[in-house]
C-alpha cells in the first residue's frame, strides 16, 4: 500500500516548498489508502514551519526536529535514526511491550511513553553499529512475534530468556 502512495506523494510534492503550499484536501485524498488522514494537516504544518524557521532544510538537531509541529519524541528519534543515521532506540508503545514483557517490568499498558527504567534498557540495547537494522527488526518483532493480543511466544526466539513467557502458566 505505502509504495503506490509514496511515489505519487513525491511525484506532486518534489520538495518541501511544494508541500507548504498544498491543499490538504488534496494531500488526504493522496493519503487516504493508508489512513491517518489527520495526518494530512500536520505534514502541511512541518512543512510551512520547516520553509519559515528552517529554510526550506528539515532540520538535523533533535530539539529542532521536536520544535515541529505534531511531532513528539517517537517520531522524533525515528527520523534522527533513520534520516540522519543518529544513534537513538525507537521507542513507542510495542517497544514499550517487548522490553516490558522479556525483562519483567510492570507497566501501564498501551503506553507510548516510556518509563526511565525502560529509556534506559534501550539504550543500553541498542547496539553501536547496525542500530537502524536493529530498531527495525525490535518494531518487526514487536508487530510479528511479541504482539498485544496472541503473542506467538512458543516459536518466539527469546523465549527462554523472557521474564513474560517464562511466567506463564503451562
Amino acid at each position: 500500500k505505502v509504495v503506490p502512495v509514496y511515489r505519487a506523494f513525491i511525484k506532486r510534492y518534489p520538495n518541501i516548498k511544494s508541500l507548504s503550499r498544498a491543499n490538504v484536501q488534496f494531500i488526504e485524498k493522496l493519503i487516504y489508502p493508508l489512513g491517518f488522514l489527520y495526518r494530512a494537516r500536520r505534514l502541511k504544518d512541518i512543512a510551512r514551519s520547516v520553509v519559515k524557521d528552517f529554510g526550506g532544510k528539515f532540520p538535523n538537531d533533535l530539539a529542532d526536529v521536536l520544535s515541529l509541529p505534531g511531532v513528539g519524541p517517537y517520531t522524533a528519534s525515528a527520523i534522527m535514526c533513520f534520516a540522519y543515521s543518529v544513534r537513538m532506540p525507537i521507542i513507542d508503545a510495542n517497544v514499550i511491550r517487548v522490553y516490558s514483557r522479556y525483562f519483567g517490568i510492570k507497566t501501564k499498558l498501551p503506553s507510548s511513553a516510556p518509563t526511565k527504567e525502560l529509556e534506559e534498557i534501550a539504550i543500553k540495547a541498542l547496539p553501536k553499529t547496525n542500530f537502524k537494522e536493529f530498531n527495525y527488526a525490535l518494531l518487526d518483532f514487536a508487530a510479528l512475534v511479541c504482539k498485544h493480543y496472541n503473542p506467538t511466544c512458543p516459536v518466539c526466539p527469546v523465549r527462554k530468556e523472557c521474564l513474560y513467557f517464562q511466567n506463564q502458566p503451562r
